[in-house]
């Protein structure tokens, strides 16, 4: 019976109305906090955490509380060996710090300096990557990834082996 009176609502057009008033009330209450939340992040504030990644530090997230800005999730990490490989849809924009070194992507090395842009595409079924430093200080970069964009192509994640110092408590 519910479902016959879904689809007698979505077939009179009942469903896109109430996910545009969902999406219109999700969008004044981001726009609420975007304005009342914080606008400056603390670097000294924000301290590095090791995770299966590798050591990280979380500047903004999607759960984080009180942000003004909570599209995006933007990260820093520090690889001194390597990081962690897993596999994702994709769409990660990676700007180095500082350092040097390499990330493999789905087999295929891409080498980066201090000051590239490394691009990790959406791919259906994901790509399998990781990072490795090549020089002789910890390597850092910022990476940046679009909550939206990674929730319309199914965002997941698939930890296929750990960072070398992640400890299983």
């Amino acid at each position: 019976m519910v479902e016959k009176e879904l689809v007698r609502e979505k077939e009179a057009g009942v469903w896109l109305t109430t996910h545009y008033d969902d999406s219109i009330r999700r969008y004044r209450e981001l726009r609420e906090e975007a304005r009342k939340g914080t606008r400056v992040v603390k670097g000294n504030k924000v301290p590095f955490q090791v995770g299966k990644q590798g050591k990280v530090k979380y500047y903004a997230l999607r759960y984080r509380e009180g942000l003004g800005m909570k599209s995006m999730a933007v990260f820093v990490q520090e690889i001194k060996s390597r990081s962690g490989q897993h596999r994702h849809q994709g769409g990660l924009n990676i700007f180095v710090l500082n350092g040097r070194g390499y990330t493999v992507v789905d087999g295929k090395r891409l080498d980066w300096k201090e000051g590239d842009m490394v691009l990790l595409p959406f791919k259906r079924g994901g790509l399998v990557h990781q990072h490795f430093n090549a020089h002789d200080k910890p390597s850092r970069w910022l990476a940046m990834l679009s909550h939206p964009l990674s929730d319309m192509v199914g965002g997941m994640m698939e930890q296929r082996a750990n960072h070398p110092e992640w400890k299983e408590k």
